[in-house]
């Protein structure tokens, strides 16, 4: 069972998933994130975040549009079940350990749920730094 994710009222994630629906093309779409992002400045909820990285058929570009939300925008609190919907859309094991890493401090419940993020990682050395993160 897919969690529920929490939306926030943002301008700014409905344009972007506005934009993003009437782009064919992953240039098109990566282009929409920059130019609100860029231009926008609002929080981005768990949800909207994990609806626009659904929208990219790459690993690349997800990570991307990950990168410059992240970068241009502060991403909001979220619960540890919806920060493993967005890290589980990660294939890579090092981009999975980036967005954990980047998400750690955003999880409201990561002292209570660690476990939920940690168990995505592969590695006991990743598993083990995310777990101090989300425990701090």
């Amino acid at each position: 069972m897919q969690p529920v994710m929490q939306q926030y009222p943002n301008l700014l994630g409905k344009n972007i998933i506005t934009a993003c629906n009437k782009s064919h093309y992953q240039s098109d779409k990566l282009n929409a994130v920059t130019t609100y992002s860029s231009s926008q400045v609002d929080p981005i909820g768990g949800g909207d975040l994990l609806t626009i990285l659904k929208m990219f058929q790459y690993q690349s570009d997800k990570l991307g549009s990950f990168e410059q939300l992240k970068k241009t925008n502060y991403v909001g609190k979220m619960s540890c079940k919806e920060a493993a919907s967005i890290i589980s859309l990660f294939t890579n094991q090092s981009d999975r350990l980036k967005v954990a890493t980047d998400l750690a401090l955003n999880i409201y419940d990561r002292k209570q749920n660690p476990e939920v993020v940690v168990a995505l990682l592969s590695y006991n050395s990743d598993k083990e730094k995310v777990r101090k993160m989300l425990l701090q």
